[in-house]
């Protein structure tokens, strides 16, 4: 949708500061749509561990929201490959193998590279404009808006109003 065609009244809400929903804020960002990103916790969370992006369904968003570059500072490609090592840690057979250094950089990230999720998080928090996602807001519910169908008022906890 052009950025023109959007109503000036348009709000939309995004409830949780994880991997989606800053893919997804980065994306509405780029085509100039409001948003804002409530999060419970007062940081951005450490939880969790590497996440690998799929070429189709990750890889894909992120190139969407214009963080490719950044992406690829972060991201391990050789994760994706085997390696047969002895108990010593000699490796005895690599898929990367010398053949694969004369691999053009776009090549490299055609399996599921893997990046740390905390890595991913930073990157697209930090690519956001500032004031873009309301740490400490926990959703407490989210009901339908007296203002039309497929509308719906966020009122969350700790005395903070309505969305």
């Amino acid at each position: 949708m052009p950025s023109a065609a959007i109503p000036d009244q348009l709000k939309i809400g995004i409830v949780g500061a994880g991997p989606a929903s800053l893919i997804l804020a980065n994306i509405l960002q780029k085509h100039l749509i409001p948003f804002s990103i409530f999060e419970s916790s007062p940081e951005l969370r450490t939880q969790g561990g590497s996440l690998d992006l799929h070429p189709e369904s990750g890889q894909f968003a992120i190139k969407e929201a214009g963080l490719w570059e950044q992406f690829v500072k972060h991201a391990r490609p050789e994760c994706d490959v085997i390696k047969i090592v002895t108990l010593n840690g000699e490796v005895l057979w690599d898929e990367n193998g010398d053949d694969k250094q004369d691999v053009k950089e776009e090549e490299k990230f055609d399996g599921r590279p893997e990046i740390d999720r905390m890595a991913l998080a930073t990157l697209m928090f930090e690519n956001l404009k500032e004031g873009s996602v309301k740490f400490g807001r926990k959703l407490r519910e989210a009901v339908p808006s007296a203002e039309g169908e497929g509308k719906y008022d966020l009122h969350f906890a700790d005395g903070y109003g309505s969305f």
